[in-house]
């Protein structure tokens, strides 16, 4: 878990509304494979050991799982340090992964969406960046974007996360 307090560069930020894997489902112990947002999807690797899987960039045809960690941020030299959007997960950490099924739904900042966001534009993972798109065909994971919330981050319903034939 890392924190980003030279720059205050953004990164973003996301919430789990209502996504079954916080009840019933699976949340995984992901070793980041790279620096990643909350928000980010990969593709679920190998097992490496007790708990723990790797991480993948996924390509159009994978299932993905949503990074959301627990933001923990230990800087309290300021109040700005103390933003969520200072947290990032750090190459080689261990990162919280949940599933993802249609109906399920999240919200994402705006750092953590790639294109013009807007409701009702399509959503697909283009590797580890969710991605605005016209259409949601072509792709294993798509979701579409249903409301915009008070703080301006973005509500994302999933439509589909599996085989795209």
């Amino acid at each position: 878990m890392a924190t980003n307090m030279i720059a205050y560069t953004k990164h973003a930020v996301c919430e789990s509304s209502k996504i079954k894997a916080t009840t019933c489902g699976h949340i995984f112990n992901v070793e980041a494979h790279k620096d990643l947002d909350n928000g980010s999807v990969v593709k679920l690797g190998e097992y490496l050991r007790p708990e723990v899987y790797g991480a993948e960039d996924p390509a159009a045809s994978d299932a993905v799982v949503l990074v959301l960690t627990t933001p923990l941020i230990y800087e309290e030299y300021t109040t700005k340090m103390q933003h969520e959007y200072n947290f990032y997960n750090a190459e080689g950490d261990i990162m919280r992964c949940y599933e993802l099924v249609p109906r399920d739904i999240f919200t994402v900042s705006v750092e953590g969406i790639e294109g013009a966001a807007e409701v009702g534009k399509f959503i697909v993972a283009n590797g580890t960046k969710l991605t605005v798109a016209d259409s949601d065909a072509g792709n294993a994971f798509a979701g579409k974007i249903v409301e915009k919330a008070a703080n301006g981050a973005y509500r994302i319903e999933v439509l589909r996360n599996g085989a795209t034939a």
